[in-house]
């Protein structure tokens, strides 16, 4: 029990660091906090992100998107502490707030300057001996969050009707 509250707060201040270094905009911070083979899965990834070298772009392109972005913690941590002797899983909601100022890239949209709130919930892999995220499984609502930054018309209209006849002659012209 008592092995189990320490590494409760360790986790917990593991998180209150993670999301510190996010607000400071502090890329190599963060990248201090994951393994050299870290993976990221996030809806606006093409793919995924795996090692170093795959998420500083996607870090930096979202701080280069989102010049004023914000994250909190609103709700406590879920904390795994099943069997596994090397990895804590670690569920983590949170809520941030920007504007999209810059490019957001890939795949390449231009700057819109819409405010936007989105809420989502993480789930890390934790390393045990170094206190590290191994991987990184990001969850919200991207559609969402692309209506609220201006990147898809909003629902109901004018422009959600042309997608929607555009996307019906794709799909009568791709049968």
């Amino acid at each position: 029990m008592v092995v189990e509250q320490v590494l409760e707060l360790e986790v917990v201040e593991f998180a209150e660091r993670w999301v510190g270094r996010w607000n400071a905009h502090d890329v190599e911070g963060i990248l201090a906090l994951v393994t050299e083979d870290i993976t990221w899965e996030d809806p606006s990834l093409d793919g995924t992100a795996r090692g170093l070298a795959d998420a500083r772009p996607y870090i930096e392109s979202i701080f280069r998107a989102f010049p004023d972005i914000a994250w909190a913690m609103p709700a406590g941590l879920f904390i795994s502490l099943d069997d596994d002797k090397e990895i804590v899983k670690v569920g983590q909601p949170w809520a941030c707030r920007g504007t999209a100022l810059g490019p957001i890239d890939p795949p390449g949209f231009a700057p819109t300057g819409k405010k936007f709130a989105l809420e989502g919930f993480d789930v890390w892999a934790l390393q045990r001996s170094d206190c590290k995220v191994r991987q990184v499984a990001s969850h919200y609502d991207a559609l969402e969050f692309a209506r609220r930054v201006g990147l898809v018309p909003a629902r109901g209209s004018g422009g959600e009707r042309v997608l929607v006849r555009m996307q019906r002659l794709r799909a009568r012209l791709g049968r």
